[in-house]
């Protein structure tokens, strides 16, 4: 029996985004063409924009397409730094879409802070503290604070009201990723937020698409050149099914949040609960403010790296840092920026629920972690 407890990395497709996706699949969709067939792909196209729209609360012409949340973090990023003399505020929790896109532009002269952490034991998000008095030391438009108000490695959660209205009161930008936001906790579009980025396939919908909010102030040059689509902002053809796709997968995700948030919550507390009974040492990161989805779980002097291989060799998925360039597998960059020992880092994994599990799936995955642990610990 095959469990999947990694839907922070990527969910399956529902099968009614695959059925909205096939009934077109068979046309040819260009919505830059004049004739009929271009006309069906551009009406696809709007109804797609404006369900997405009308879910957050926006107008249509703020909302660009695009391939993924990491091609609008960079065209958001690169975009505004190009457009004006930037600077970045951002933290090394971040994903790296966010963290890597902000070291390469400071690497190219572009002024950027890094901000500390709560001052709190397990801190697991950014001290609003320290925001607020950098701001003050960087007011304006032409600063842009990037953050994401999730932390996909430990479902930490920013605090996004407080932080955008930090940065509306210093009329600062503020980019915000909520890839790992999306069918996981209630969603709102604060007033000082500038940009938001998205990417359906963290929540039942395709891969291959993404979506951003840029309003209209926000100053950035398109990262791709070519056709005039998008609003100029991102050349190159529309995906029509990715966005027909993306806009079920939103409104689902939107719609049924209560329900499966409940019920991940639910199968997270047994999950964690059941462990302790057998390894009362364990370590929950962020533990106090999260995301209903993620156990990020530390199990002192134990290799995690043996406990997930053999979790995989038993068909249960989790997730266990990334691959380093010389192919050992480094802790999550996040757990080292909330400043954890690297021994307890080294000692973590991360299990990410989704709606589709059930109680017996968590039965059987802490059943078999516990008959692990004695046979590679003899605890």
């Amino acid at each position: 029996m095959n469990i999947y407890f990694d839907h922070n990395a990527t969910t399956p497709i529902d099968p009614r985004v695959v059925s909205i996706m096939r009934s077109l699949e068979e046309l040819p969709l260009n919505p830059s063409s004049m004739h009929m067939y271009g006309r069906k792909a551009r009406k696809h196209l709007q109804i797609a924009r404006k369900q997405i729209a009308d879910r957050l609360s926006i107008p249509e012409s703020v909302l660009y397409f695009c391939s993924g949340a990491t091609e609008a973090v960079n065209t958001l990023l690169q975009g505004f730094s190009r457009t004006v003399k930037a600077h970045i505020i951002s933290s090394k929790l971040e994903h790296s879409c966010i963290r890597q896109t902000v070291s390469h532009l400071e690497k190219t002269g572009v002024s950027v802070t890094y901000l500390p952490l709560e001052n709190a034991p397990n801190a697991a998000t950014i001290s609003l503290e320290a925001l607020e008095k950098t701001l003050s030391h960087f007011p304006g438009k032409n600063t842009l604070v990037a953050l994401s108000s999730v932390n996909s490695e430990t479902g930490a959660m920013l605090p996004l009201e407080e932080a955008a209205r930090l940065c509306a009161k210093y009329e600062a930008h503020f980019l915000v990723d909520s890839v790992a936001q999306v069918g996981k906790e209630p969603l709102f579009m604060y007033e000082g937020i500038s940009a938001m980025c998205f990417s359906p396939h963290k929540f039942y919908g395709p891969k291959g698409i993404g979506f951003f909010y840029a309003k209209e102030l926000f100053p950035f040059s398109p990262l791709l050149y070519g056709g005039s689509q998008e609003k100029q902002r991102r050349a190159g053809t529309e995906n029509i099914l990715g966005a027909v796709g993306a806009a079920k997968a939103f409104s689902l995700a939107i719609d049924e949040l209560p329900t499966h948030r409940s019920h991940m919550l639910h199968i997270r507390e047994m999950f964690e609960s059941r462990i302790q009974t057998f390894f009362p040492q364990l370590m929950i990161h962020a533990e106090k403010k999260r995301t209903c989805n993620v156990s990020a779980l530390a199990f002192p002097n134990i290799d995690a790296e043996t406990l997930f291989i053999r979790l995989d060799q038993e068909g249960f998925a989790a997730s266990l840092g990334s691959a380093c360039s010389s192919g050992a597998v480094e802790p999550f960059p996040a757990l080292l920026a909330m400043g954890l020992d690297e021994k307890i880092a080294r000692s973590s994994i991360r299990f990410s629920f989704g709606r589709g599990n059930t109680l017996q799936e968590v039965t059987k995955a802490t059943s078999c972690i516990e008959n692990i642990l004695k046979q590679i610990s003899g605890f």
